[in-house]
């Protein structure tokens, strides 16, 4: 089952198009290279809202309107108001990895991941998925990762999955939501390297899993028992991140990526951003409490 999403944001093309979330009733996006947050209420009114000098690796947004980044840098509170980006922890071991994607779970914590900078060591087991709490307290949870990608929870919130790209697994674990302990690794889905790694993750209303799968240009929807359900064509090879948006959730966005586009065969909708129409709904993002992050 397939549908052309033909409808881009803009002409912008972005080097590294991710993490798209709707949040308070706006799209918000990263260029993860370009070091960019951008957001947009409508066609006419997109905007990049920050811009550091470093990667981006993912955001979460706390209620009271300031955003906790993901960085190269570690875990950082960027303040619209003043525009002030502040340091909360970092938590990598060395300097051989940034953070990649992360989202907010259902109780209140960011949990972000870590991949390698150099791109010859992307398959080695250097990522690391951390969980930072209210206080500022960045704990690891699971290591060994290559680059620890998109990440969800089900309705319940009893399972948590993730995409741990340069394997072509999407795993799925036993997720306390009181404690964030997560146990009981297991595979979820897997996928062919020759064709496409999986990405970005997220769970729509009804517990199905959608994944953005980088190389193959497309994105795929699995029922929770693990069988696949839809495979829609985005029009670009390299789809890295979705999100449901719109008054009622039912909008795909599709974020993209020229970071890997072969020069010797460009393809001129890579690195957009695309939205269309669809029968599915997604969920609210979740946000974080105000006072995170003010005692980091």
């Amino acid at each position: 089952m397939g549908f052309p999403l033909l409808s881009a944001l803009s002409g912008h093309s972005h080097l590294l198009g991710e993490g798209p979330r709707w949040i308070k009733g706006a799209l918000w996006w990263i260029d993860i290279e370009a070091g960019e947050l951008w957001s947009a209420t409508n066609a006419d009114d997109i905007r990049c809202a920050l811009k550091l000098p470093y990667q981006i690796g993912s955001y979460a947004a706390t209620t009271d309107g300031r955003f906790i980044l993901a960085t190269r840098n570690g875990f950082q509170m960027y303040d619209p108001s003043s525009g002030l980006v502040t340091d909360i922890a970092d938590p990598q071991p060395t300097r051989m990895t940034r953070f990649n994607d992360g989202r907010v779970d259902p109780a209140g914590r960011f949990w972000a991941g870590t991949m390698a900078i150099d791109p010859a060591r992307y398959a080695e087991p250097l990522g690391i998925l951390y969980c930072l709490d209210s206080s500022g307290t960045a704990v690891e949870k699971l290591s060994g990762l290559t680059i620890s990608n998109g990440i969800d929870w089900s309705n319940d919130a009893s399972t948590m999955y993730l995409n741990d790209t340069m394997r072509g697994q999407t795993l799925a674990f036993d997720y306390d939501c009181v404690t964030g302990a997560i146990n009981n690794r297991r595979t979820f889905a897997t996928y062919d390297p020759q064709k496409g790694l999986p990405d970005g993750l997220v769970v729509d209303v009804h517990d199905h899993i959608w994944t953005a799968v980088i190389g193959s240009g497309e994105v795929l929807r699995f029922r929770p028992d693990g069988s696949l359900d839809a495979v829609i064509n985005v029009g670009t090879r390299w789809p890295t991140a979705l999100a449901f948006g719109g008054s009622d959730l039912s909008t795909l966005y599709v974020t993209t990526s020229r970071h890997l586009m072969d020069s010797e065969q460009p393809d001129a909708s890579a690195g957009l951003v695309f939205e269309s129409s669809t029968s599915w709904r997604g969920r609210s993002e979740n946000l974080l409490p105000a006072s995170f992050g003010r005692h980091a």
